[in-house]
């Protein structure tokens, strides 16, 4: 033993050594400790740490308060969340849902829910079952071959929906179909017709009130949007009371139809909608609102359709402003325009959205339709009538696509003006000149502007693009498609008679002569080689208003009616496809329509030909003759064949 040790360094000697284990038990106690810690942390504060995110999902107008609130005020306070006006106040304003707001809290402002209960509730927004249900849209289904309308219960007659985008001209579809996925499908999958020819004038009043009354506007009275009645000595526009007043709507429009038969109507806006006609409106109406968001339009009709079966209406009418309200701000070839023709496609695809949520898609009949179309204007393309006129303190010109003059002093030199004066003065005046006055009842037939009072006496022609104007008053420009003028042709289409030595066609009777009606009592039928049939015959026309029974009458009109086979190698008389064309002529002694003595004969009388040309129901219309009775095709064809227009352009 070595006496020189410290006892304490004998006890350190004498202690067993530690097993290693015992870190290594510590050292893992420690860690559950410090995980456990971190993993308390985590979950105990998740709903602090979740405030810290500042959203307003879930919170919309709750008065909690944190780092941010989402309740009205907020705003003033200045400590919204970032996302609460996305979150709280856009459903106020939307009519869709986005990925953002599916399973969102129901929000009682909301103009529609994408909230996860909203299908229960029926308040979805009409792309909920595509953005948040993960479902195709209708454009994004291949088309249904249906046979037979598919209606859900309660449906036993498939309901009826006319549905107007003013001034879509056909040549958008054609331009841009492309951007116009849903109405690009409709016309894949439905009945589609390339274009509509609109009535004279081509006008959003007179255009929609003759689709639902099947008149020509001198029939149904809706002239032009405005309008002077001479007998009435009152004026119609679109903005005054005066559009109210049923005295100017005439004829029967397709609502008033459907209630005489028994059904049920509504119209959510469409000209003569809101007039009490014949002391009756539509079941269910708006009166006329442009501030009316497109969405709701869309989304009232959906309502109506799960109206109870009392309730229900079975026709129904839609309209939008759009295209034509941009086509008139910055013309139909404009980026605006494009845009608008988005908007609606967008409208249309709510609509079939809607529908296949109400499951009515494979139910209910849809028409698609437009009222005219649209011309570029020219600021560069302008007639001021001063130039010609002089003074133009007594008269007034009505501006439009379908210009008319009237004396300033109405009523009382309405019918004893000097009309034919005045357009004597305008007529012929320089050469290519681009307007036409013409005394109504000269106005080509087709066109049936003549037999109404509203109706100014004299009216004018434009070339296209072309503008009329009085210096200090008045201006327009054309801003719709007007019967344009057409492309020459080489050929000569039928051989006039026409006679160089008495300046008239050869088979008209002139101021020096007259005949009687015994003298027509056969209709004249000439053959060209047998591959034409020629049928011709005089009119007597005055007034507007068809003159048979005199025995002493001088013609007013002549028509020409032309029948081809399309098989060139047969005759008309044992094909089976036609080809038509008509004419309707003014009997006008001086050609002053014409300004034929400043003119080629061969260029004058094709260019008159051309105006004048007509349908064959117009020609059945003016003389009470009916053409191709015997023939053996069915109904529909002749129809077609007696309506067809011909056009002497590449737009036919």
């Amino acid at each position: 033993m070595d006496l020189g040790e410290e006892p304490l360094e004998k006890a350190a000697r004498a202690r067993p050594a530690k097993d290693p284990n015992t870190y290594k038990v510590l050292s893992l106690v420690l860690s559950v400790c410090v995980l456990t810690t971190i993993l308390g942390c985590i979950f105990g504060l998740k709903p602090s740490c979740a405030k810290e995110i500042k959203s307003c999902k879930g919170r919309c107008f709750e008065r909690t308060f944190g780092n941010c609130r989402c309740d009205v005020a907020c705003v003033d306070l200045g400590n919204c969340c970032l996302d609460y006006q996305e979150t709280c106040i856009e459903p106020e304003r939307i009519w869709t849902c986005s990925k953002f707001r599916c399973g969102e809290k129901r929000l009682s402002r909301s103009l529609c829910s994408c909230s996860d209960d909203c299908k229960d509730k029926g308040d979805c927004c009409i792309n909920h079952g595509s953005v948040c249900r993960g479902e195709k849209s209708w454009a994004e289904e291949e088309c249904d071959s249906i046979d037979e309308p598919q209606c859900p219960a309660g449906f036993e007659t498939p309901p009826t929906l006319l549905f107007s985008l003013d001034g879509f001209r056909a040549e958008y579809l054609h331009t841009w179909g492309g951007l116009l996925p849903v109405i690009s499908k409709l016309k894949t999958c439905g009945t589609y017709t390339k274009n509509m020819r609109p009535v004279y004038p081509t006008k959003t009043f007179p255009n929609h009130y003759s689709i639902v009354t099947g008149l020509y506007p001198e029939s149904h009275g809706i002239i032009d949007n405005k309008m002077y009645d001479p007998q009435m000595n009152a004026y119609f526009a679109l903005k005054s009371k005066e559009k109210f007043n049923p005295e100017w709507y005439k004829g029967e429009p397709i609502w008033l139809t459907a209630k005489n038969q028994g059904l049920k109507t509504g119209t959510f806006f469409w000209p003569g909608s809101d007039v009490k006609i014949k002391g009756i409106f539509p079941d269910i109406y708006k009166i006329y609102n442009v501030s009316v968001p497109f969405e709701e339009r869309i989304l009232a009709v959906l309502k109506w359709l799960q109206l109870p079966k009392d309730e229900r209406p079975h026709f129904y009418t839609l309209y939008l402003e759009e295209p034509d309200s941009s086509g008139h701000s910055y013309g139909p070839v404009s980026s605006e325009v494009i845009r608008a023709l988005q908007r609606v496609d967008n409208m249309v695809g709510m609509l079939m959205d809607g529908l296949k949520e109400l499951n009515l898609h494979r139910c209910l009949n849809l028409i698609l339709i437009s009222d005219h179309g649209m011309e570029q204007g020219s600021c560069k393309k302008y007639v001021y009538l001063n130039k010609y006129l002089g003074d133009t303190k007594d008269v007034k010109v009505v501006y439009g696509p379908a210009a008319r003059l009237r004396p300033s002093d109405v009523p009382d030199k309405y019918y004893s003006f000097d009309y034919e004066g005045i357009a004597k003065n305008l007529s012929c005046q320089e050469p290519n000149q681009h307007f036409r006055p013409y005394l109504k009842h000269f106005l080509p037939k087709r066109l049936h502007f003549a037999k109404n009072d509203r109706i100014e006496p004299l009216t004018f022609y434009l070339d296209p693009q072309w503008q009329l104007a009085l210096l200090q008053v008045w201006f327009f420009f054309v801003p719709v498609s007007l019967i344009c003028y057409l492309s020459p042709i080489n050929y000569c289409l039928l051989f006039t008679k026409y006679s160089m030595k008495s300046g008239l066609p050869r088979w008209l009777s002139g101021k020096e002569s007259a005949c009687q009606c015994s003298s027509h009592s056969e209709i004249v039928i000439k053959g060209n080689s047998y591959f034409f049939l020629t049928v011709s015959i005089t009119i007597f026309y005055r007034n507007s208003r068809i003159i048979r029974n005199q025995e002493v009458l001088i013609p007013t009109h002549f028509f020409i009616v032309l029948t081809s086979c399309k098989n060139t190698s047969q005759t008309p008389l044992q094909c089976e496809h036609l080809d038509t064309m008509a004419f309707i002529l003014p009997h006008r002694t001086d050609n002053s329509e014409s300004c034929a003595h400043r003119k080629r004969e061969s260029l004058w009388v094709e260019e008159l030909l051309e105006l004048h040309r007509a349908r064959i129901t117009d020609v059945e219309h003016i003389t009470g003759l009916s053409f191709y009775q015997e023939r053996k095709e069915p109904i529909s064809d002749i129809l077609k064949l007696k309506t067809h227009l011909p056009t002497f352009n590449q737009e036919d």
